[in-house]
């Protein structure tokens, strides 16, 4: 499937963002007055990673490694959880 076939996904309608997912690890987001951005969340270090999404809640940690108040986003989204990253990355940048 070509680039300009994947439908955008409204993903936060208050700002008028939206994404798709590109490949499993490429995802494009944009969002009113920003113009459209590529997140490639391999080319980003684990722990740059897990510093953006513990922002926003979220941990790739496991078992007694969470700390509180943050919650696994692979046990919260399970496939989803690359996009969910992905889209942490893009907000953390703009």
């Amino acid at each position: 499937m070509k680039k300009e076939d994947i439908k955008w996904i409204c993903t936060d309608a208050d700002e008028e963002q939206f994404g798709r997912q590109i490949t499993e690890k490429i995802f494009e987001f944009k969002q009113k007055d920003v113009e459209p951005t590529i997140i490639d969340i391999s080319k980003y270090p684990a722990k740059e990673v897990e510093s953006i999404i513990n922002s926003y809640g979220y941990t790739q940690m496991t078992g007694d490694n969470i700390a509180d108040g943050l919650n696994n986003v692979v046990d919260m989204y399970g496939k989803q959880a690359g996009w969910i990253i992905a889209e942490c990355i893009f907000e953390s940048e703009i």
